[in-house]
């Protein structure tokens, strides 16, 4: 069966990718990807400069030349909306500055995806990172989706043409060779899982004397994660005093009778939000002052539960280096480790105080056994963070956290991961 480079519609802009558990396709996803790209460059590259100007409307102040403050804000709604509009907002909020866009307003104007390629090239030429390349990939899987729509305007070909090179430039710059160089000398790597990582069934003989974490509430929801965090602390001897499911019973495939024998205390929300009225009424109840949270990917907790009680949630990635979205990868991209940080949650997303974390180089990751990151490697490693927390707790009595301080005063909100990216991250690891 052949490989497709699946993230190029007929329009990206009506049809948006947002690129959530990509799949890993081995190395003829990337043969595919720079086919695709080295097959528009050839077609239409020019080598003559040019230049072209927003067309944006920023508190209606008029067309606007982007500051570097304002391209960072550009970006993060870009990466949520995967537009750009011609409209926009700019709200402050609390300590923060936000650029909120018009949705009423036009999104088609193929200026406006150009210069935001010319500003992000740009910005690599002085900072070529992967948080800048990450924008740039998935900005120009839109250029080409839009492309058929000008082939009677070579200057806009050319410029989309333009944007792909400097993007196979800048990724040959942080791998440290030709990307055709780096796909020539891998191979694909055989796919496994670790089922023992995540099976809540074969710990029958550590179930006699768990010791029940009274002053702890889990929240749980019907994640491969969830399973992984109560699998790690049954085998490392331990329960939570109380478990709320969300969602519906029948939604579960457990064997609820072993929280029975073990006389943990647990019912169902029946609502899928911990963020709905019904899971608020629900959560009066808590006596725990901690909350193990292992809820929705992406969910935020509303200010009102976080005032009640102490979230403790583990991020997948090494705070306050990498906040965000599948950081493990950009970690592994960045120095071959994954990390997890445990933290408690506040109103703003992944700078909570620090209570612990875990980081695994190459060759304990390798020692899983395993080659799934998303659903195996990564939900273990913040598994392995949540015992640490425990055995914090039982040898202190409380837990004690720390204020997240950026060493060079610079830290990255990374967005979802590119599958280009991902299929280089994985390579560097398993092959």
């Amino acid at each position: 069966m052949s490989i497709v480079y699946n993230y190029i519609k007929d329009n990206n802009l009506l049809e948006p990718q947002f690129y959530n558990y990509s799949k890993f396709e081995g190395i003829d996803f990337l043969k595919e990807y720079l086919k695709v790209r080295i097959s528009f460059i050839n077609k239409y590259f020019s080598e003559r400069d040019y230049e072209c100007d927003f067309n944006l409307e920023i508190d209606n102040s008029g067309h606007y030349t982007i500051e570097p403050i304002f391209l960072e804000l550009l970006i993060k709604t870009f990466e949520v909306n995967k537009r750009i509009y011609s409209k926009y907002t700019v709200i402050q909020k609390l300590s923060k500055v936000l650029l909120k866009p018009d949705k009423k307003s036009d999104f088609n104007d193929l200026n406006n995806y150009l210069k935001f390629s010319q500003c992000l090239i740009s910005k690599l030429k002085k900072d070529s990172n992967y948080f800048y390349l990450n924008c740039l990939l998935k900005l120009n899987d839109i250029l080409l989706s839009l492309s058929k729509f000008y082939l009677d305007k070579p200057k806009d070909l050319a410029m989309i043409a333009s944007s792909l090179k400097w993007e196979l430039s800048f990724l040959s710059t942080l791998l440290n060779q030709d990307i055709r160089d780096f796909i020539q000398c891998h191979k694909n790597f055989p796919e496994k899982r670790n089922e023992n990582l995540c099976s809540l069934d074969n710990h029958e003989s550590k179930t006699k004397n768990l010791i029940k974490l009274n002053d702890f509430l889990m929240i749980y929801a019907n994640t491969k994660r969830s399973q992984i965090y109560l699998n790690s602390l049954i085998e490392n001897g331990y329960i939570p005093s109380s478990i709320i499911f969300l969602g519906k019973e029948k939604d579960y495939n457990l064997k609820f009778n072993k929280l029975r024998d073990l006389s943990v205390n647990y019912n169902f929300s029946d609502v899928d939000s911990i963020n709905t009225p019904e899971f608020k009424e629900l959560f009066t109840e808590i006596k725990q002052p901690y909350i193990i949270y292992s809820g929705k990917a992406g969910e935020i907790v509303d200010a009102d539960l976080l005032a009640q009680k102490k979230f403790v949630h583990i991020h997948a990635g090494l705070l306050p280096n990498f906040k965000g979205s599948t950081t493990c990868y950009y970690s592994l991209l960045d120095d071959l480790t994954i990390s997890a940080t445990a933290i408690f949650l506040n109103e703003h997303i992944d700078s909570g105080d620090v209570i612990c974390s875990l980081t695994l180089n190459k060759e304990s990751i390798l020692a899983l056994n395993s080659t799934d990151v998303d659903n195996t490697i990564e939900p273990y490693i913040r598994s392995q963070v949540l015992i640490k927390v425990i055995e914090l707790y039982q040898n202190k009595g409380l837990l004690k956290a720390k204020e997240q301080i950026s060493k060079n005063n610079k830290s990255y909100e990374y967005y979802r991961i590119h599958p280009v990216l991902k299929h280089i991250a994985l390579f560097n690891l398993f092959d």
